[in-house]
């Protein structure tokens, strides 16, 4: 949503009320509380560099820092993204926090603000001249109780636990051991985790003390990556000679020759009868196929090639995607393929590559398949596990179960499983 110049001149309080107003008309804030908080804490102090438009812009981040590549490796997440975070965090007065990635210092200034002056917050953040800014930006916008750590965040801060929340503004590979033992036992640990479709999860200890973590809530969420000692690279594959990156759980699986040529071949679109709207079942269909196809991946297409109609991805600038070797199938619906000989929100798989055809009805099925009962009838069940050296429990992490996916980490296993639905629960719809 570009800005006008007469947007660009309103006063920030003009901006920071319009923001707010359509996170609420999105549902982004569903509390009064978190909307009090976003109402208060002004995010331009923050970023004094971007024009008011630019801070205030609701569902975009703001890029502070890029490295010499000119990739971003810090930045103020969009206040969609933020106001997500903290509804599920549901930080309140009293409570300790700790937040890894201190950014700008604006998320650890929102949750200052929910926690009250009987609160504490401590926020880590790896890079040093970052960790400076938010050290500098906090006392400046009347936050000086908030302590900024130059840091490693896998580690955690031993000496504040247990905390009531562990919120991670990082997107996180591995889930280390220290978050999880420095969670207080009714505490969430809300954490952006690095999986074959970024999800954040909403996570807390199990009732059984086993060193097991359950998800409370999960909802597509992607973060620049962590640095420190759990980082990762990227799995990040190039094919159709650039046109398209794949970011795939399995990269060996990957034949980046073959996939080179990939846009040789003509396109086949399978549509799936399973109409969704811009909303939560997405979250819960990206689950299932996670647990359904071992290639599922995140496609990202340049701008370029969606303009001129080569792609039309879900997203726009890209979408879930399958890989099978030198052959790709990605997520679309009718609106994007300006198909109007239906719902525009039916589902449709776009395939490409020598076997492209095929691998589109195959995943065209398993949403149909989705759509004939488990969309309604069950919600995943997520758990991370930790690995018997992470835990006085030793058995704990042999407890897994036999069916379903296992997403291996060093510190970790995530495991996903299926339950019947809660009616109640909203990502049914």
């Amino acid at each position: 949503m570009p800005a006008t110049s007469s947007e660009q001149t309103q006063p920030a309080a003009q901006h920071q009320a319009a923001m707010v107003d359509t996170l609420l008309k999105y549902r982004a804030i569903r509390t009064t509380r978190v909307e009090e908080a976003m109402r208060s804490v002004p995010r331009h102090v923050f970023i004094p560099e971007a024009p008011l438009a630019d801070a205030y812009q609701p569902t975009r981040p703001y890029v502070t820092k890029t490295d010499a590549a000119g990739r971003s490796i810090s930045s103020a997440s969009a206040p969609s993204v933020v106001a997500g975070q903290l509804e599920e965090a549901d930080p309140r007065p009293g409570q300790h926090i700790l937040e890894i990635g201190s950014g700008t210092g604006y998320n650890a200034a929102l949750l200052a603000h929910l926690v009250g002056p009987t609160g504490r917050v401590t926020t880590i953040e790896y890079d040093p001249d970052t960790a400076q800014r938010a050290r500098t930006a906090l006392p400046a916008a009347g936050f000086d109780t908030v302590q900024v750590i130059t840091g490693d965040g896998a580690l955690g801060h031993p000496a504040g636990a247990p905390y009531d929340t562990i919120l991670v503004t990082a997107g996180a590979w591995d889930i280390p051991a220290a978050w999880r033992e420095q969670l207080a036992p009714e505490g969430r640990l809300i954490v952006p985790a690095d999986l074959p479709w970024p999800t954040s999860l909403t996570l807390q200890h199990s009732p059984a003390g086993d060193g097991v973590l359950h998800a409370l809530a999960y909802q597509t969420c992607g973060f620049i990556a962590m640095e420190g000692s759990t980082a990762h690279p990227r799995r990040i594959v190039s094919a159709g000679h650039g046109a398209i990156r794949l970011v795939a759980e399995d990269r060996a699986a990957l034949d980046e020759d073959a996939l080179a040529d990939v846009l040789d071949h003509a396109g086949h679109t399978a549509f799936t009868g399973a109409v969704v709207g811009d909303g939560p079942s997405y979250d819960h269909l990206f689950w299932w196929l996670t647990d359904r196809l071992p290639g599922f991946c995140k496609a990202v297409m340049t701008p370029e090639r969606v303009a001129d109609g080569t792609f039309a991805p879900l997203n726009g600038w890209g979408a879930p995607a399958v890989h099978d070797r030198a052959s790709l199938a990605y997520l679309t619906n009718r609106r994007g393929m300006g198909d109007a000989a239906g719902n525009p929100f039916e589902l449709g798989v776009r395939g490409h590559g020598p076997t492209g055809a095929a691998l589109a009805e195959h995943v065209a099925e398993v949403i149909a398949a989705w759509q004939a009962g488990p969309r309604a009838q069950t919600m995943p069940h997520i758990q991370v596990h930790p690995r018997p050296a992470d835990t006085a429990a030793a058995g704990a992490a042999a407890d897994i179960p036999a069916a379903g996916t296992v997403i291996e980490r060093p510190s970790c296993r995530i495991t996903i499983g299926w339950q019947p639905a809660d009616p109640q629960d909203p990502r049914q719809s």
